[in-house]
């Protein structure tokens, strides 16, 4: 195997994604918070303050161990992130999940669109949306399609009988 690409980014990666209407790569930390005994995903204030709660996006020939500044202050535990345009916004949905146990989130919001540098967002404030799915939710893509109505997120699971599912981008706007 040989590859034709590589870089260096200023996060460890835990997960990788890319955002066809912007065109960006987007790449995620996973960082645990709280200390539930039995291990489910936390959506308290304070596990949204961590700043090692982390999402990068970026262009593959402007990226380096030192730039651009990531993104902080986001969901814990997060498996995975997609972005796109939808109506003069740009939409966030990120996976997060902990444990073979408990429902995983599907986090969703809106905020203005950007061009270089981070969605402008505060969680505390912003409208999020969270849908509850099964546990283990990891790795989000978003289907190209001509149309933004055609189009579909892909999702997967990594717990027990693994899932791979689908559902129109429509559903979730």
């Amino acid at each position: 195997l040989q590859s034709s690409s590589s870089f260096h980014t200023p996060i460890k990666p835990s997960f990788f994604s890319y955002d066809i209407d912007n065109h960006k790569f987007i790449v995620g930390t996973y960082a645990k918070c709280g200390k539930d005994p039995i291990h489910s995903h936390q959506d308290s204030p304070n596990c949204f303050n961590q700043r090692k709660n982390k999402l990068l996006w970026f262009d593959k020939s402007d990226v380096s161990a030192s730039s651009p500044l990531p993104c902080e202050h986001y969901f814990p535990e997060m498996q995975g992130a997609v972005s796109m345009n939808w109506e003069n916004k740009t939409v966030v949905w990120t996976s997060s999940s902990y444990g073979a146990v408990s429902k995983s989130h599907f986090h969703t919001f809106k905020t203005t669109p950007f061009g270089r540098g981070c969605p402008s967002i505060d969680l505390g404030a912003a409208r999020v949306t969270t849908y509850l799915l099964p546990p283990g939710l990891e790795d989000l893509h978003i289907e190209e399609a001509n149309s933004s109505k055609a189009r579909f997120m892909w999702m997967q699971t990594e717990f027990g009988v693994r899932q791979v599912f689908a559902v129109t981008i429509s559903q979730l706007l």
